[in-house]
């Protein structure tokens, strides 16, 4: 799946412009499991993302921003050795939009199933989360590209199979 935020609507503009400039900020030579996180980057407050943000959206608690982040393994996110904060790329990337809107982060683990219905239901300004765009999600959510999601197939070497066009041509009888 590519790793995508979903967001309510409307929203979409200042998530994306916040996020412009903070791909390569956030690449790390190690994984930090401490819950301090010491390395974590932080970003200054942007005018520019605050101002787009319509002035009917309102957070789900005013003065934060609310995400929720399915834990599921490093790097993207997992819990620390404290086993309750929760760490890794999609937080640290929630923490920078954030800080961008001069907002708390807010961030709220969950099962990676329930980000639809949290999302609908308001629960949470964003997901962070890896959440494979598709038509039928798009008419429900914005969506904001944070990473190249590449999809791939692995086959020995002397494998019979050159190319699979197809769902079923990869299954093993």
């Amino acid at each position: 799946m590519l790793g995508l935020a979903a967001l309510r609507p409307s929203f979409i503009a200042a998530f994306a412009t916040a996020l412009v400039h903070l791909g390569p900020a956030l690449a790390a030579d190690g994984f930090d499991f401490s819950p301090e996180q010491p390395g974590r980057i932080r970003a200054e407050r942007n005018e520019a993302a605050i101002a787009v943000i319509p002035p009917s959206f309102k957070f789900v608690t005013p003065g934060k921003f609310t995400v929720a982040v399915s834990p599921g393994g490093p790097p993207l996110a997992t819990y620390a050795t404290d086993a309750r904060t929760v760490i890794g790329a999609d937080p640290d990337y929630a923490q920078a939009v954030a800080d961008s809107l001069g907002l708390t982060l807010e961030l709220v683990p969950i099962a990676w199933i329930d980000w639809p219905l949290g999302l609908t239901s308001g629960k949470y300004d964003a997901v962070i989360s890896n959440v494979g765009v598709t038509e039928q999600r798009k008419e429900k959510f914005d969506f904001s590209s944070y990473r190249q999601g590449l999809h791939g197939f692995f086959v020995r070497a002397d494998s019979a199979v050159t190319s699979i066009k197809e769902p079923k041509e990869g299954v093993q009888r």
